[in-house]
Order: structure tokens, then sequence, then C-alpha cells
């Protein structure tokens, strides 16, 4: 799941221009401060959205301090989506055979999504092949879940 948002940081260095992605870098900077690299280390594409001398001031030097545990990756990350998407720049990310997906990636996507600030703009499209999943699947729970959190899930069965 980490793969489709450390994905989404090529895209912005394709599409996004320089003024925008200088914008992003700056956010990036204010939120994260030294912990960037620990951002880096969970999504190690955000490097191609630093330019020059920002790239290496920010990103090349670890702190000495402890690995992230699920809850700090998830923080990260929204805290990442806080900053890369907006009402003027919202993000779609898919993902397929969520039948597959294990508790923690759903968990992961759970937190992006039900984020308490609100203030990412997110789309989330997850696919999963209801034929391969029981009742007691994960994915049912995950789905209840963002119902409870108050996130709008809409539902499309394709037979």
């Amino acid at each position: 799941v980490t793969s489709a948002f450390n994905e989404l940081c090529l895209l912005f260095k394709e599409k996004l221009s320089d003024w925008e992605l200088h914008l992003i870098q700056k956010e990036l900077i204010r939120v994260f401060g030294i912990n960037l690299p620990k951002l880096a280390r969970i999504l190690p594409n955000v490097k191609y959205m630093f330019t020059g001398q920002t790239s290496s001031l920010y990103l090349d030097h670890e702190t000495n301090q402890p690995d992230l545990n699920f809850r700090g990756i998830c923080f990260a990350i929204q805290c990442f989506m806080r900053i890369v998407s907006s009402k003027s720049r919202p993000v779609m990310i898919f993902i397929d055979d969520l039948q597959w997906a294990d508790n923690i990636s759903l968990d992961l996507i759970h937190s992006v999504l039900s984020d308490v600030k609100k203030s990412s703009t997110v789309l989330f499209v997850g696919a999963y092949r209801s034929n391969e999943v029981q009742q007691d699947h994960a994915i049912y729970r995950f789905l209840d879940d963002l119902k409870s959190y108050g996130v709008k899930t809409s539902e499309m069965d394709l037979d």
C-alpha cells in the first residue's frame, strides 16, 4: 500500500509545475522538519519532489531516532497527504485486489481516509473480488469502520 503513496511522488514530479513543487517542498520542510528523512524512508520517491541543494540539505541526513512504528508511519502518510492534496489538487488512489490486503494495509488506508483533520482531498478507489472473500473477511470490517468514522463510501458490484 505504501507503494501507491510512493508512486504519487513521481507523478507529482512529472505533472506539477516547478512552482507547485516548490510550495510542496516548503510545506514538507515546515511540517516534517528534521523528520523529513523518516518520510523519505517510508516514501523514497519523495526525494524526486526536491531539487538541487534542498534535497541534500533535508533528505540525506538521518536523525538518530528509533524506527517508526505503525502509528508513526500512518501519521507521516496522513501529514504527507494533507500537504499534497487540496481542493485545487485532489488526489485519487486506486488499489486493486484488496482481497489480498492484510489488516495492516487496510488499517493504513483507513488512517488516511478517516484523518480527523479532514484537510486532505483524497478519492480512494479500491477493488476486490467478492467471489474470493468470505463474509468474515477484513475488507468488510474495513468498509464498516470507514462508515462508522463518517467517511463517505459507495459500493458497486460489477458481476
